[in-house]
């Protein structure tokens, strides 16, 4: 009978995943050299995975285009889509050291 009460609204438990997606994606630039600088938005830190032409770039640029539209938008968010773009991230080949 309680746990009706305490069970997630769908809205939440959406966007938990959506920045549990994102917090990967992160890591995964992290592994790859790339940490947010303090200030730097996402959108910021996307542009400069691109502009250093590592391969994940596109990637991520693509998902934080759908975790501000989501954000701040108001728009649903596709939690497959997402998933992809992490996972596409992850797969991404990592640029050769000369």
């Amino acid at each position: 009978l309680r746990y009706g009460r305490y069970r997630r609204q769908p809205e939440v438990r959406v966007q938990m995943e959506t920045q549990g997606h994102l917090q990967r994606a992160l890591i995964v630039l992290r592994r790859r050299g790339f940490a947010q600088r303090p200030g730097e938005t996402l959108r910021q830190l996307a542009d400069r995975v691109i502009e250093q032409n590592d391969a994940c770039g596109p990637w991520f640029a693509e998902l934080v285009q759908h975790y501000y539209a989501h954000r701040f938008g108001q728009q649903s968010i596709d939690l497959a889509e997402v998933n992809r773009l992490t996972r596409e991230m992850a797969r991404a080949p990592r640029p050769e050291l000369h």
